[in-house]
């Protein structure tokens, strides 16, 4: 679907699409412009041509919770895609909204001039079938090593910390920690600095969080490591 067509009220765009759309601007407090009362003024016809990007949300058909709905339900997919939708419409380039099934049929990039690519999971070519290598693309949110493979922007890590620890300040929170639950993903160095680094300079306590590493068969033998849920919430009921 085009945002900007269902936005015009233009027609042969489906109900659900339509309804997908005015929710999300409903929510965003978006308001459409107001025009003075007459006959539509004629614009003069720009021959230049218009620039087009994709928005990519890939579709999970096999999961019960679709994640690409539980992104744009987020406060944070809220203000991503709010923000497409700005920059987009005031440099005058048309945001097309589509979304793929992982693996799925190659995607249409005819006339498009670029890839905006939401909550990719794992390998990102399951997510675009058919897209040349070098075509341009925007990935977020993606770390290594998956980001190497393709042309791609990323978010910086460091902007990711000090923005977190700055939308939980706004909320009201006073105690922060920077949670992993992975054992074999290391912590981006530059997102735990920025997190620690910010958090100390609003002078806010800021705290770890990661697999629990213990010698639960004794010294001498390897360390056992606990990544579970009931690990972390442990750690983060026992923090001061």
């Amino acid at each position: 679907m085009t945002v900007s067509r269902v936005l015009n009220h233009s027609r042969g765009v489906r109900p659900e699409n339509v309804a997908a759309v005015m929710k999300a601007a409903e929510e965003l407090g978006y308001v459409a412009p107001l025009r003075k009362p007459g006959p539509k003024p004629k614009a003069r016809r720009n021959h230049k041509k218009s620039k087009k990007v994709l928005l990519l949300i890939p579709s999970h058909p096999t999961q019960q919770v679709d994640p690409s709905k539980a992104f744009l339900d987020s406060p944070y997919g809220k203000d991503v895609f709010s923000g497409i939708i700005q920059a987009a419409d005031s440099h005058r380039v048309e945001v097309e909204v589509i979304s793929p099934a992982l693996g799925g049929d190659p995607i249409d990039t005819q006339g498009a001039d670029g890839i905006i690519l939401l909550c990719a999971a794992g390998d990102p070519a399951q997510s675009l079938p058919g897209v040349e290598a070098g075509f341009p693309l925007v990935m977020m949110p993606q770390r290594t090593p998956f980001r190497l493979r393709c042309d791609c922007v990323v978010p910086n890590e460091r902007m990711i910390g000090e923005l977190a620890v700055e939308h939980l300040l706004k909320h009201g929170c006073t105690r922060l920690a920077l949670v992993t639950s992975d054992p074999d993903e290391e912590m981006p160095r530059d997102l735990f600095y920025a997190f620690k680094e910010t958090a100390n300079h609003n002078d806010v306590p800021s705290h770890y969080v990661g697999p629990l590493m213990s010698h639960a068969n004794g010294p001498d033998e390897a360390p056992v490591v606990d990544g579970s849920p009931n690990a972390l919430v442990d750690q983060l009921l026992a923090l001061p």
